[in-house]
C-alpha cells in the first residue's frame, strides 16, 4: 500500500526529483520517489533476454537510438516458471522514462 502524490506545479516536481533525499527524509526513510514511466508491451522477445541485466537495457537503448537511461526497466509478463517446454520467446513490459522514448521504441522497434 502506498501514497501517490500528483503535483500540479512542474517546479515542485523538479525540486522533488532533484532533492529526493531531503523530501523522503521527512517520511522517516521509508518513502521512495519514483519518476512516472510509460509502459509498453513488447511481444515475442527471445527468452535469452535478461530483464535483470542493466547492460541489456543500455544495449537496447543504443540499438534503438534512445538516450541512456530512457529505458527504465523490463520485466516478463508471465513468470519464467510458467513457460512451456521449448518456448523460444515471450512477452514483456518495458517501462520508459518519457512518452517520446516509448513512442520512438514503438515506431522504430528494438
Amino acid at each position: 500500500m502506498g501514497v501517490v502524490y500528483e503535483l500540479d506545479n512542474p517546479e515542485t516536481a523538479r525540486w522533488i526529483r532533484q532533492e529526493k533525499d531531503v523530501f523522503t527524509a521527512g517520511f522517516g526513510g521509508n518513502a521512495v520517489v519514483r519518476d512516472r514511466a510509460t509502459a509498453v508491451m513488447v511481444e515475442f522477445v527471445p527468452i535469452t533476454h535478461n530483464p535483470d541485466a542493466l547492460a541489456e537495457n543500455r544495449r537496447i537503448e543504443r540499438d534503438s537510438g534512445l538516450e541512456e537511461g530512457e529505458l527504465v526497466y523490463t520485466r516478463w509478463i508471465k513468470l519464467t516458471q510458467r513457460r512451456a517446454t521449448g518456448q523460444k520467446s515471450a512477452h514483456l513490459i518495458a517501462r520508459f522514462k518519457t512518452n517520446s522514448a516509448a513512442n520512438s521504441a514503438i515506431k522504430e522497434g528494438w
